[in-house]
């Protein structure tokens, strides 16, 4: 696998380069990985001349080479690249970060979120949040001030019964090879409304779960012809499901919370919400995983 960590060289956090550094350790040893470091440079003129742009990266590849330190003695640390641009936008960082991953073929992008307030994030927006969305390669994300494991022993798979789930959940085990992991695939039921007057939620969730668990019948399969332990958790639960996974992921001592979406930036902002807060209020590593 060959992963792309994305830096912001002039924010030298040594937690967030510690964390990604045990993180990558712990996927190292499930995973054949090599990494290259990256940070995108924003020069805030209209136009940049050929010995500028040379001098402005001379000058940042060694602010990223020490940044790096001890990272760079890992046998899965390849190369750290600087890409200089003109224009100063969040929206083209992100933009240059995802189509350099997408044009040289990396497999994933590995960034840091940063603990800002929520208000914060809503009003100016969030590089992670951008990078996720507009990513069509999967993103690890990773909480620098949270649960950072030593191994992939466990993962939370928050996948829904859409007509192509066999597809994307077959993709997802050929992106993070579940042989010898314990997968667990969280879903819950939605009760309608007018249920909540009548006296059959009970037997509402029982019949719900029987009809899920057959429709799931083909993940199960996948999972077992991949050699992986799986487990398929379906329950009515009275809390939005961001928060049952994150819930469960903490009480089950996951190490990865893996959810599936299909949303676009936009269709992020718009509709999208559950995916959005997963991302922004997990404890630990969360992978988010676009068929």
């Amino acid at each position: 696998m060959k992963i792309l960590w994305a830096l912001d060289i002039f924010e030298n956090h040594p937690k967030a380069i510690s964390a990604s550094v045990s993180f990558i350790q712990a996927l190292s040893k499930k995973i054949e990985i090599k990494v290259d470091a990256i940070s995108v440079v924003h020069y805030s003129g209209l136009g940049i001349s050929t010995e500028e742009e040379a001098r402005i990266k001379s000058k940042n590849t060694k602010i990223l080479d020490s940044t790096l330190g001890f990272a760079k003695e890992e046998k899965w640390f390849c190369d750290a690249i600087v890409l200089v641009e003109s224009q100063t936008p969040q929206r083209v960082a992100v933009s240059d970060l995802t189509e350099y991953a997408k044009e040289n073929d990396y497999d994933a992008i590995l960034l840091v979120k940063h603990s800002y307030k929520r208000n914060h994030s809503s009003f100016f927006g969030s590089f992670s949040e951008k990078a996720v969305f507009q990513s069509s390669i999967p993103v690890f994300l990773i909480n620098p001030d949270g649960f950072i494991p030593k191994d992939i022993g466990k993962i939370i798979v928050a996948i829904d019964e859409g007509s192509k789930k066999e597809r994307e959940f077959k993709e997802f085990v050929g992106f993070i090879p579940v042989k010898g992991i314990s997968v667990k695939i969280f879903h819950k039921i939605k009760i309608p409304f007018h249920y909540f007057f009548k006296n059959s939620i009970k037997q509402y969730v029982s019949d719900r779960k029987r009809i899920i668990l057959d429709s799931f019948r083909a993940i199960i399969r996948i999972g077992e012809n991949v050699g992986g332990t799986l487990d398929i958790d379906i329950r009515s639960v009275p809390k939005k499901v961001d928060e049952a996974i994150l819930q469960e992921a903490k009480n089950g001592d996951f190490d990865l919370i893996a959810t599936i979406h299909r949303r676009n930036e936009v269709e992020g902002y718009l509709l999208g919400r559950t995916t959005k807060r997963i991302f922004q209020n997990a404890d630990r590593p969360v992978l988010l995983f676009r068929p």
